[in-house]
């Protein structure tokens, strides 16, 4: 097990610090488990992966931080480690609500999830075929910050969306007024480029 530290990031200034603790040690892909889905079937709650592992399904059902091993500058999208696609489902007995964290990755599918009860938090990551948490209940949380997408973003909850670059796609979000929306770039989308259904700023 590798000490688990944050990788650096090129724009400092976008990113806000977590609200939860990082973990002490994290499970490094392929050395202490060959793919991303056998750590966290493991049980393994911060996973570093490393550059070239091959791209993966995954289905997280815990609080999980994933993250590279080694952080690549912003935009160098051939070195990230890239995820086939992933999908959050219902959660372990012990955990009521999880926590998913991923910093610097590039998603080649989908990322859903089909949760009421989730918390995902996106920093310098990009989407090439979107983003999807369908559940219009506000107890979602998402925060998205400095992500690249490719196609649509479509979320619900407690939303921060802070300096995205969205291309060929729309953002369509559904809060009740808790939100933070500002200095996102949108380019290319086939309607608007915002859907949002906000309620008063809180």
């Amino acid at each position: 097990m590798a000490a688990f530290k944050r990788p650096r990031r090129g724009c400092s200034a976008l990113f806000l610090p977590l609200l939860i603790p990082t973990p002490a040690f994290a499970a490094v892909v392929p050395d202490d488990y060959p793919t991303i889905q056998q750590a966290l079937d493991a049980g393994s709650s911060a996973i570093q992966v490393k550059e070239g592992v091959a791209p993966e399904r995954i289905t997280v059902s815990r609080s999980v931080v994933i993250q590279p091993y080694v952080y690549h500058p912003y935009g160098n999208w051939t070195a990230v480690p890239r995820i086939r696609s992933m999908e959050i489902i219902d959660p372990s007995p012990y955990e009521s609500t999880i926590w998913v964290q991923c910093y610097g990755l590039r998603f080649l599918g989908e990322v859903r999830s089909n949760l009421c009860n989730v918390a995902s938090d996106f920093e310098s990551c990009r989407f090439d075929s979107g983003l999807v948490s369908p559940c219009e209940w506000f107890g979602q949380k998402h925060l998205i910050r400095g992500c690249l997408f490719l196609s649509s973003v479509d979320i619900a909850g407690y939303v921060q969306f802070i300096n995205n670059t969205v291309i060929g796609g729309t953002v369509a979000i559904w809060s009740d007024g808790s939100h933070d929306i500002r200095g996102n770039y949108v380019q290319g989308s086939p309607g608007a480029g915002f859907e949002l259904s906000l309620g008063e700023s809180s």
